[in-house]
């Protein structure tokens, strides 16, 4: 390779498409009982000319409105006796098993509320759909993954 070879041609260097994303915290100004879940999400988030990459980010750097990311989900996972009870259905992200939480029979005290344990697994990995997040094998899979392994 020649001495000067980068000095004369220098690579070209292109910047993170991320970095011409604008994160605005607009949303539409409606009343109160007109709101809908659209209201919720940031409209960055919307604009299909987004790379899968800048949405994740973007859905990210709003604190996951959309509600597609495990690590976010298992801050529903504890202290949430009110939103289990709120709940329809329950999963377990431990064993995967989906139960009633009127199935629930032992909670956890904590210091500021109660955390549900699975009645198959006897686990406190616990979610309910309450939370918005999707209770199938995949999504549950995907959140005890990093606990479980």
């Amino acid at each position: 390779m020649e001495q000067g070879h980068f000095r004369n041609n220098p690579p070209q260097l292109a910047a993170p498409r991320v970095l011409r994303v604008v994160h605005s915290v607009y949303r539409e100004q409606r009343f109160p009982h007109q709101r809908t879940w659209r209201d919720r999400v940031p409209k960055e988030l919307f604009n299909h000319r987004l790379s899968a990459y800048e949405r994740d980010y973007l859905n990210w750097y709003h604190g996951d409105p959309l509600r597609i990311s495990p690590s976010q989900a298992r801050t529903h996972s504890a202290n949430h006796r009110a939103e289990v009870m709120a709940s329809g259905r329950c999963g377990c992200f431990r064993c995967g098993a989906h139960f009633s939480p009127k199935a629930i029979t032992q909670w956890v005290r904590d210091s500021r509320d109660d955390t549900a344990f699975c009645p198959a697994c006897d686990i406190d990995a616990v979610i309910g759909d309450a939370s918005g997040y999707p209770l199938d094998a995949d999504f549950l899979e995907a959140m005890g993954a990093p606990v479980f392994g």
